[in-house]
């Protein structure tokens, strides 16, 4: 949507594709917000790096 906002062929229907562009926009942080996302991935990547959570090999 964001490149249809720059092509001159779509001039003519400019002000439709920018508020479809909003309205997508708001949706998506809505879903981020609902659903936590930012920090699930926060969670995730610290979970991922954290040296204390790696499996302890105590089968010798």
């Amino acid at each position: 949507m964001k490149r249809q906002l720059e092509d001159p062929a779509f001039e003519a229907i400019k002000p439709v594709i920018s508020g479809e562009l909003k309205a997508t926009e708001a949706i998506i942080e809505e879903f981020i917000q609902m659903f936590q996302l930012h920090e699930v991935a926060s969670n995730t990547e610290a979970v991922q790096s954290d040296p204390s959570e790696e499996p302890n090999d105590e089968h010798n």
